[in-house]
């Protein structure tokens, strides 16, 4: 449930883990980006720190989430590492008190700075809307329960511990899941959605924040305006 005006979330016994994927190098800002988001936040909650590099995404995150219990946090921060965020961003998450909350980011091609993710019922969704329930979302700034992984395992719908996978789409389709667009695959963060709504969990970003996640490559990438993030997107499996 979502903390309302006035009231408290309790991170007492809140550990979260900070977790990025990165296939080699790292750009400087988004590690200025995590110094500070250490340093400011760690007078509230409990932090650790995990990193898995290699070329494979969804072999890195599958890898964060196994370190991420090692050291027995409660919550795991994705934050992708060519990603730019506010140091505020991880607090503003925890706030929210969801299974899963997170902010996007836009795409960073040529001028196209439609936000990645499609929203549940974009039709309903209002412009000053906080919180957009999501069917499918990119994960440069995810904040997820680990409660959700504990789930999936026991209802053995990740039973080699695959909660991130590049499926192909007719697969799904055949086991009966309700799979949109026509891309050869599933991205490993796309399947993560599905497979935590088949767990019964809502995706929840938050609007105001995906304003303020930059999109870095040879330049920083930010939506343009909020009809952006609201309107419906179609997935970039390459991102």
């Amino acid at each position: 449930m979502e903390a309302t005006a006035g009231e408290t979330v309790d991170l007492k016994n809140r550990k979260v883990c900070i977790a990025y994927p990165s296939p080699d190098l790292v750009h400087t800002e988004f590690m200025n980006d995590v110094i500070q988001l250490v340093t400011n936040s760690g007078q509230y909650v409990k932090l650790g720190m995990t990193t898995s590099c290699s070329s494979r995404i969804a072999v890195n995150r599958n890898e964060l989430v196994k370190n991420a219990r090692l050291i027995g946090a409660t919550d795991i921060l994705f934050i992708d590492s060519d990603t730019k965020f506010p140091i505020q961003g991880m607090m503003q998450l925890l706030m929210h008190n969801k299974d899963i909350a997170c902010a996007t980011t836009c795409k960073r091609k040529g001028n196209d700075r439609t936000a990645i993710g499609v929203a549940m019922d974009y039709k309903s969704v209002k412009s000053d809307q906080q919180l957009v329930q999501m069917k499918e979302i990119g994960m440069p700034f995810m904040l997820v329960k680990m409660s959700v992984f504990d789930k999936i395992d026991k209802m053995g719908l990740a039973p080699d511990g695959s909660y991130f996978a590049d499926v192909p789409r007719w697969m799904l389709r055949q086991l009966g899941w309700k799979i949109d667009g026509d891309e050869t695959l599933v991205a490993e963060d796309h399947y993560f959605c599905y497979l935590a709504q088949k767990a019964g969990f809502e995706i929840w970003a938050d609007m105001e924040l995906s304003m303020h996640i930059g999109h870095l490559g040879l330049d920083c990438f930010y939506i343009k305006n909020p009809q952006q993030v609201t309107r419906e997107a179609q997935v970039d499996e390459a991102l």
